[in-house]
């Protein structure tokens, strides 16, 4: 099997891989995750439906790459507001963070970017997380009507030669 690439060996096996044109029209692949940034604003529930609609859910943040790399394609939009919706939320217990699709709390996580001072829960109401275009996190009062980023996984395919 000299000179066989990987792509010729998954073709050859069956064995699904991802390309970038496994995301659909309107996302981004980046390391096994598609990421969709609306161009429509909404309030986080509304947000989180809207991606639920299109097979993801609002993006979850794992580590500082994938941080960086969203802060610079919000960057890319240049949303006047300045934050964008992200998939955590405190509304279930005031200060537990968990990411809504996964369940996961973000005291459990190695990664996050706070704002200096942030989550404050200013004026008791802020229980949705939204990232500012610096790549910083803030809570929020989820019937703000922000752009949002969802995430989905790429649609692995049985390929054949």
């Amino acid at each position: 099997m000299r000179g066989l690439s990987f792509t010729r060996l998954c073709r050859f096996l069956k064995i699904p891989f991802p390309t970038h044109g496994q995301c659909g029209d309107g996302w981004l692949f980046r390391e096994n995750s598609c990421y969709h940034i609306s161009h429509d604003r909404e309030e986080w529930a509304s947000a989180e439906f809207m991606c639920h609609t299109m097979g993801g859910y609002l993006v979850e943040i794992n580590n500082a790459d994938e941080g960086h790399f969203l802060e610079h394609q919000v960057k890319l939009f240049n949303f006047s507001e300045g934050q964008t919706w992200i998939g955590a939320t405190d509304i279930l217990v005031e200060g537990d963070w968990v990411w809504a699709d996964s369940q996961t709390s973000l005291s459990s996580r190695a990664y996050t970017n706070w704002l200096a001072g942030e989550p404050n829960n200013l004026g008791r109401n802020e229980n949705c997380l939204s990232l500012f275009n610096s790549g910083l996190w803030n809570d929020e009062d989820c019937d703000t009507h922000f752009h949002y980023i969802c995430e989905k996984q790429p649609i692995h395919e049985l390929v054949t030669l």
